[in-house]
């Protein structure tokens, strides 16, 4: 890796557009040499990282056709980041005059709305950017060759949109690279750092992204939808897994258990056969359901089935809903552990019909 990246840096001064010699060796180097390197080390990488090998990609890219002035190789989830266009990702990106390489933790500078890719804004950019370094603050405090800000010194557009989406980064000055054994340290340590914010996202803690339970639903729905549909990250493409919802849903159970019974409640766990999941009796002897939702994420928003909606409007006033909001996800485990957890409760509840948002149709078609 070390010899490879100072011949791409010594070659970055001859810089065109055009398919010059010099730029065929330097798109040998970015789309082969240095993806082959990450690729020899992929155990320690995905180790770091935290995601199932399969999950991990690694791709360089200097241009198709016209050439680009700031080659790059990037490596990530590619679940999280099915393209250099969408999510976060470790990417590689050398200086313009070759007198620097930088290791970036870096954001797409698109988003996909309306089904495709537009530009986002700078203060969308600023924003997300913003939130990953006040995420990622104390570990970066430990490391004091991690920089906040980049100079890729660059005459076209490219330049600044990336220095514009880079959270953090490490920069190489071309006299004082390190070597294989540090660089491969480095790359070890950005992908911590990336699987930190995976983290977050995959727990509905990031911007933009949507409570786990909604993303699922999503997600399931679109491959129901659209099954000959390559997937995009409608659902983020990513979120919890069975174990991790269940150790959430059994935490939201527990604290709301309690919450009831502190008020004089008797309670029964009814949610493996009943539209709810909790059958709360007070004093008098008066029913109330109980609908019980638990959270990584805000309290915003949680997922509701037609039935938990009818319900709640069935059996108004004798109704709670329970939010368990911003629980504590432990994946250290061989089988994951939920704590923590605040609680919020919501009675009498009854579903106002402006406070939802559909996310599928039943359609009657029409038959002549």
């Amino acid at each position: 890796m070390h010899s490879v990246a100072l011949k791409v840096m010594g070659l970055q001064p001859f810089w065109t557009h055009k398919n010059s010699a010099e730029m065929q060796e330097r798109g040998a180097l970015i789309r082969s040499e240095i993806p082959l390197w990450l690729r020899r080390h992929r155990a320690e990488l995905v180790q770091a990282l935290g995601r199932p090998e399969p999950d991990f990609v690694v791709e360089g890219r200097d241009g198709t056709g016209r050439k680009t002035e700031i080659p790059w190789v990037r490596f990530c989830s590619k679940s999280h980041s099915p393209s250099a266009t969408e999510g976060w990702y470790c990417v590689y990106l050398f200086e313009a005059k070759g007198n620097a390489l930088y290791l970036c933790l870096m954001h797409a500078a698109t988003r996909f709305r309306d089904g495709e890719f537009k530009p986002r804004s700078a203060e969308e950019l600023e924003g997300l950017v913003s939130w990953a370094r006040g995420l990622l603050q104390k570990s970066a405090l430990d490391h004091p060759r991690i920089i906040s800000s980049i100079s890729l010194n660059g005459r076209t557009k490219l330049g600044p949109s990336y220095e514009r989406s880079t959270a953090l980064a490490i920069r190489y000055s071309l006299d004082a690279l390190p070597l294989a054994d540090q660089l491969l340290d480095d790359a070890k340590l950005f992908s911590q750092l990336l699987a930190t914010v995976y983290d977050a996202q995959d727990t509905g803690n990031a911007p933009e992204a949507p409570a786990p339970d909604i993303a699922a639903a999503i997600q399931s729905i679109d491959k129901i939808a659209n099954p000959l549909q390559t997937q995009k990250r409608t659902g983020q493409g990513f979120g919890l897994t069975a174990p991790e919802r269940r150790a959430v849903e059994q935490r939201a159970m527990s604290q709301a258990t309690c919450y009831l019974e502190q008020l004089g409640y008797t309670t029964k766990d009814v949610s493996a056969s009943e539209s709810y999941d909790i059958l709360a009796t007070d004093a008098a002897g008066q029913e109330y359901t109980v609908e019980v939702k638990g959270t990584t994420s805000g309290p915003a928003e949680v997922f509701l089935t037609t039935n938990e909606v009818q319900l709640s409007q069935a059996r108004y006033p004798y109704t709670f809903l329970i939010v368990v909001h911003g629980v504590h996800l432990n994946r250290c485990h061989h089988q994951p552990t939920a704590t923590g957890g605040e609680l919020l409760a919501v009675h009498p509840w009854r579903v106002e019909s402006e406070r939802l948002t559909a996310l599928s149709f039943r359609y009657q078609v029409p038959v002549d």
